[in-house]
């Protein structure tokens, strides 16, 4: 059950009702995304204006933050671009959007009371790719003054990198443990020639789940496989040390790269031996686990052996565990198979 705060309101002024938020609920669980999202809700209703109660078929932790996802979005039922945040949307287009402080906003209000973004990428972006460093830059000022910027303070947020193998005909699961072993063993993460500290090796995919340590085995690679990837750019420099080390090894390694951040829209995987990819973590380690593993496309296809279906029946229990903080720290690079 969650109590809405009797001084709530739209940005246009109106109270909000749970009625309304039941209506916007039964409009977005048609999507089969949120339904996978919520399959743990069977019911919502609003036994009184002020209260949304969802019945559960199972306990779920994780419930407040599948609620927060974008996909869960709850605007005005009649006004798809009014919400009820701190900031209502004043003005939206390609270059410029403006943003307004709303005034009925119930907690603290901010001390701005507009902010204008204009979008203007031709001026900062001297790579055509996007890279893990600098995907936003926000700069503060005139047009005139951007010749004599200066940075302020730059962030890197909280993520890993991955790099999955699908073992299968012609890439036997024994294989797959070698290529594995080579890469836990070479060093080849420490030695790219990246900023120091942006891409550092884990042993750890989660805070107190330790990768598994992997035995030699002699068996030899395939003569050739194929990885895909997308961005940040930095990928780049790993695939370029992963055709090396596979090459060594007597392996031709062909690469086929993705020029987006994610794989919502990419079907050509069908053919990938191997996926490398990036994602951000953000305050709660374990949700963003089960939520990745559960939704990105990804793996759905390469979700089918018989461990990989053992895995995903396990998914559920997440939903019961408690929140793990994980530590601010730069790009990580986690290994799965």
């Amino acid at each position: 059950m969650f109590w809405l705060r009797p001084q709530i309101f739209w940005h246009n002024d109106e109270p909000i009702q749970a009625s309304q938020l039941v209506a916007q609920f039964e409009q977005i669980i048609r999507d089969p995304r949120v339904r996978q999202l919520l399959n743990s809700v069977t019911h919502i209703d609003a036994p009184h204006p002020l209260a949304l109660r969802f019945q559960l078929n199972k306990s779920d932790y994780w419930l407040p933050w599948h609620l927060a996802h974008s996909l869960c979005l709850l605007p005005h039922p009649s006004e798809p671009h009014t919400g009820s945040g701190p900031w209502k949307l004043a003005h939206f287009t390609p270059e410029w959007v403006r943003i307004e402080s709303h005034a009925r906003w119930h907690l603290q209000l901010p001390l701005m009371q507009a902010i204008e973004y204009w979008i203007t990428p031709k001026l900062f972006d001297r790579i055509p790719d996007t890279s893990c460093r600098h995907p936003v830059q926000i700069a503060i000022g005139n047009s005139h003054e951007l010749d004599s910027l200066r940075p302020v303070s730059r962030s890197i947020s909280v993520g890993f990198c991955y790099l999955v193998c699908r073992p299968r005909a012609g890439f036997t699961s024994s294989q797959a443990r070698r290529l594995f072993y080579l890469i836990q063993q070479s060093g080849l993460i420490a030695q790219l020639p990246l900023e120091a500290g942006l891409l550092t090796p884990s042993k750890e995919l989660l805070p107190g789940w330790p990768v598994p340590p992997l035995e030699e085995n002699e068996q030899r690679l395939p003569k050739s496989l194929t990885l895909h990837y997308h961005l940040p750019v930095e990928l780049h420099d790993m695939a370029h040390a992963l055709k090396k080390l596979l090459r060594a090894n007597g392996c031709i390694l062909n690469v086929v790269f993705h020029r987006v951040k994610r794989w919502q829209d990419i079907h050509q995987l069908a053919g990938a031996d191997l996926v490398m990819g990036d994602r951000l973590i953000g305050d709660a380690p374990v949700f963003t686990l089960s939520h990745w593993l559960k939704l990105d496309p990804l793996w759905h296809d390469f979700l089918r052996s018989p461990r990989a279906k053992l895995c995903s029946s396990s998914l559920p229990v997440c939903n019961r565990l408690p929140v793990l903080l994980l530590a601010p720290a730069p790009y990580t690079v986690f290994i799965m198979h």
